[in-house]
């Protein structure tokens, strides 16, 4: 039986042609808006694209008729996502019909006439041109170029050229830096650099660069603040330098003050009033090379106070320095007395050796600029104390402290009046080796109270350290002592803590009598009885006598 013919349908009137059709870009689409034609029998819109090709600019031809998708007679509008950026894309549309089962009849594609596509091209907000761009010289063939980020920015691209911008180089394409370092600049050699700012939207226009070599950066930077604010600055000679910039900051490098443009010496000094600026730790100096509009880049430093200590100091002698000064100075002794003599101490000499100093006073120090003591500027001063003795070591030996295992002995004594408090210098302890492997340990424990006695804690104010006795007669071993916890306070009971680690075995030499130990005159210094322990500290027992040692200790300005 042959198949049933096909339906007749009857004559259909094709729907209204879409008016009013434009093309509006965005980034990565195109929305295309047409008006309201009326038509209730419109079933769908159906649209046909051609774009073209960025890189050749040709357009790679109409596509067939797609379906606008859930349009109806309704539609006015649809947005095309996902589009390229830079790329042109050409759009008609039409109305369908649907008079069967996927049977349409179609209205003649909008827009007609001789304007028969609409056309967009996407675009988003590329990014803004670099505003800032400069060269930096990191000496001697080597060059860095550097830029300011701009907002919107995902990378940048960098050319060169070293034939006055005739044909150009790509050395960086879309890297988020804002340096770039060339290592191959020849010798009076002018180049070209352009920079542009890039982002998924396009690109900035390029920036303009010309440079020549450029002076060096300055090396060998240093400052220092007298105290009547004179600020002193001095540098090396720049490579391809004739000149120089000094600037100045108060605030650790916020903000900077220009102190003087174009000099062409390595030195240079200037005056911040103490009164209305205090020294303080933020004061940096910064020095720029310059050759022409040219320059090297900025370096810093530190303004450094120049301070005078007093190091090596015993009983009778110090050594004065002076820190941050490199020009000839002068120091004369203020107290106590004054000797009226003005010491001059040559440039490039940063220390002066002192002698005949009385011992445990305080001594005060100044140090003078070039001009002499009390006519030149006062650099700074020190005040500081010499060295005190308390010992008894001159008492007469009566027999060994056994220290062996985990018995420990104890001597204690007593710090002086001094308000300040004292800085303990070293522990010299007479003692012998008897045999065994290990060390003889010393250390200065704060006291406690047993009862009515005085007695050894178990809180470590210092360790000291030096060398076991080695030889088999007794002798003098000298232990030094370092840190905070050598700072002892005045008017208290301290002990000095002995034993012997391992196997060692070791005698601490002792004498029954105090009568003769040798203290400061009118300091209240004092060496008490000793104790000691078989069982590590947990129980004391007083002896009527005391380990051999010498104290010696500084009192704090």
């Amino acid at each position: 039986m042959p198949p049933p013919p096909p339906p007749i349908l009857e004559a259909q009137s094709a729907p209204a042609r879409p008016a009013g059709l434009t093309a509006t870009p965005g980034d990565h689409s195109v929305t295309l808006s047409w008006t309201d034609t009326n038509d209730s029998s419109i079933t769908s819109y159906q649209y046909r694209v051609n774009h073209n090709d960025t890189s050749t600019g040709r357009l790679s031809g109409w596509t067939p008729w797609k379906d606008i998708p859930n349009s109806g007679s309704s539609t006015t509008s649809h947005t095309f996502t996902g589009l390229t950026n830079g790329k042109e894309y050409r759009y008609q549309i039409r109305a369908a019909k649907e008079i069967g089962e996927d049977i349409y009849v179609h209205s003649n594609p909008a827009p007609g006439g001789k304007t028969w596509f609409v056309s967009a091209t996407p675009k988003g907000t590329e990014p803004p041109p670099v505003s800032q761009f400069w060269t930096e010289r990191v000496c001697d063939h080597h060059f860095r170029i550097r830029w300011k980020r701009v907002s919107g920015a995902t990378g940048y691209d960098l050319n060169i050229s070293n034939n006055n911008r005739k044909s150009w180089k790509r050395v960086m394409t879309n890297k988020n830096y804002n340096a770039w370092q060339f290592s191959q600049w020849s010798k009076n050699k002018t180049y070209w650099f352009a920079i542009r700012a890039v982002n998924a939207h396009g690109q900035s226009i390029w920036k303009d660069l010309q440079s020549v070599a450029l002076p060096c950066p300055v090396e060998g930077l240093s400052a220092s603040y007298a105290s009547n604010g004179d600020v002193s600055v001095e540098w090396k000679p720049a490579k391809r330098a004739n000149a120089y910039d000094v600037n100045f900051s108060s605030d650790g490098g916020r903000s900077w003050e220009r102190m003087i443009s174009d000099l062409t010496a390595t030195t240079h000094s200037f005056n911040r009033d103490p009164q209305t600026l205090p020294y303080n730790s933020g004061f940096l100096v910064a020095v720029q090379s310059r050759k022409g509009k040219m320059t090297g880049g900025w370096r810093n430093a530190p303004i450094v106070r120049p301070e005078l200590t007093a190091s090596n100091v015993t009983t009778t002698t110090a050594t004065l320095t002076l820190v941050h000064h490199s020009g000839a100075w002068w120091y004369e002794r203020i107290a106590p007395g004054g000797d009226d003599t003005c010491h001059g101490v040559a440039a490039g000499t940063s220390t002066a050796a002192l002698s005949s100093l009385d011992a445990d006073t305080s001594h005060t120090y100044k140090a003078y600029s070039a001009a002499g003591c009390g006519i030149g500027d006062e650099i700074t001063s020190v005040t500081f104390y010499t060295q005190l003795t308390v010992s008894n070591l001159a008492e007469s030996g009566d027999g060994p402290n056994t220290l062996a295992g985990t018995t420990l002995r104890s001597a204690g004594f007593t710090t002086g009046s001094h308000s300040a408090g004292y800085t303990l210098q070293s522990i010299t302890v007479r003692a012998l080796w008897a045999g065994g492997s290990g060390a003889m340990n010393l250390a200065i424990n704060t006291s406690t109270t047993s009862g009515s006695d005085v007695v050894p804690s178990s809180t470590i104010q210092a360790t000291l350290t030096g060398s076991s006795p080695t030889g088999s007669s007794y002798d003098d071993y000298t232990y030094t002592c370092e840190g905070s916890g050598c700072t002892l306070l005045p008017n208290t009971t301290y002990f000095l803590m002995a034993d012997a680690s391992a196997s060692a075995l070791y005698y601490w030499e002792f004498t029954e009598s105090l009568a003769d130990t040798v203290v400061p005159s009118g300091n209240g210094w004092s060496i008490g009885l000793g104790w000691n322990s078989g069982d590590g500290g947990a129980t004391w027992i007083t002896y009527n006598d005391v380990g051999k040692f010498k104290i010696s200790a500084t009192s704090n300005p």
